[in-house]
């Protein structure tokens, strides 16, 4: 009887150990296949950052290219006293535009702020994320220094052109500052003229080459995380 008391003692602390083990368990596989989910969805809200980001460097890159070009055409008519008549007004209105650079990806930055940088698995794909986010931080600061000089150079342009005043708000930035009529005299003649538009050419175009090398690591940590997305 005593034997038998204890046989049925040992099966069910048996059965008692086992069901703790089947429920942890269990409780392991929940945990896995929540943080499947979880690093599943943080991987599609990075390619929905990442892919907004290319867009807007494209749109930036556009506008630069077609900055570049305005301003080009103004130095080449100054310095052949002979100006392109048909773009001239828009020309000195783009010449000295930049835009902002764009901001740190937000998934990323709650991601390290919650802690939860381990969801995503592949280090290369990580280390690519720390870098762009180490260098948007570091342009967004100095982007005033490179950008001032572009103001100053609008300030020096604004001299020699005539803006339309209609005493109502523009509805797009980039009517902003249209010009109505430009002193041909002053613009070809002054030499401060030439000098904001070289400027402005020169820091243009560092901006444009800065944000091709923006395009690369955008597309490099695409890549990355399609490829991280194919291992889930």
């Amino acid at each position: 009887m005593k034997d038998q008391n204890w046989f049925a003692v040992a099966l069910d602390f048996f059965i008692v150990v086992f069901g703790i083990l089947i429920a942890f368990q269990i409780t392991n596989w929940s945990d896995a296949r929540s943080e499947r989910i979880d690093a599943g969805n943080i991987l599609v809200r990075l390619e929905q950052d990442f892919q907004q980001k290319l867009d807007r460097t494209d749109r930036s890159l556009a506008l630069y290219k077609s900055n570049l070009a305005a301003a080009g055409r103004l130095i080449r008519g100054i310095r052949q006293k002979q100006l392109a008549e048909e773009t001239l007004l828009d020309d000195i209105s783009i010449a000295t535009e930049y835009t902002l650079p764009t901001g740190p990806s937000i998934t990323y930055t709650e991601l390290v702020s919650d802690g939860r940088l381990q969801l995503i698995q592949s280090d290369e794909l990580r280390r690519a994320l720390s870098e762009l986010n180490d260098y948007v931080n570091f342009a967004r600061g100095q982007h005033g220094f490179y950008t001032s000089p572009l103001d100053s150079s609008r300030g020096t342009l604004i001299s020699a052109r005539s803006l339309i005043a209609t005493g109502v708000p523009v509805k797009k930035n980039r009517n902003s500052f249209a010009t109505k009529e430009v002193d041909h005299a002053r613009l070809i003649n002054d030499p401060d003229m030439l000098a904001a538009l070289q400027t402005a050419y020169g820091i243009q175009d560092n901006l444009h080459a800065i944000l091709l090398d923006n395009r690369q690591s955008i597309l490099g940590i695409l890549d990355l995380i399609k490829v991280e997305q194919k291992k889930r």
